[in-house]
């Protein structure tokens, strides 16, 4: 996929993994969120891979999300080892 940007945060990495794996399959280049300053607009389409921490998105991811360019498509990937809770409560209260 051209102007993928897979934009990740991990500290297990766990999340990085997932980020190579579909850097793999479409191509894109892959950011680390915590050094990445930009608002997404030399993208096209942009793919956040990130953890679940105690019921939701880690500081560095939930702090990104409103600084992104709101024209790009955005897919988040969310992964956990136990229960979800809250996590995806931004993405649903964006909606309403």
């Amino acid at each position: 996929m051209e102007n993928l940007g897979i934009l990740y945060f991990s500290s297990t990495g766990n999340s990085l993994y997932i980020a190579k794996k579909i850097q793999e399959k479409l191509g894109g280049k892959i950011l680390f969120i915590p050094e990445y300053d930009g608002n997404g607009g030399e993208f096209g389409k942009i793919i956040i891979v990130t953890p679940i921490y105690s019921y939701g998105m880690p500081l560095p991811v939930f702090d990104l999300l409103p600084r992104l360019n709101g024209s790009i498509e955005i897919t988040v990937i969310q992964n956990y080892g136990g229960m979800v809770g809250g996590a995806d409560y931004p993405r649903s209260a964006s909606f309403t």
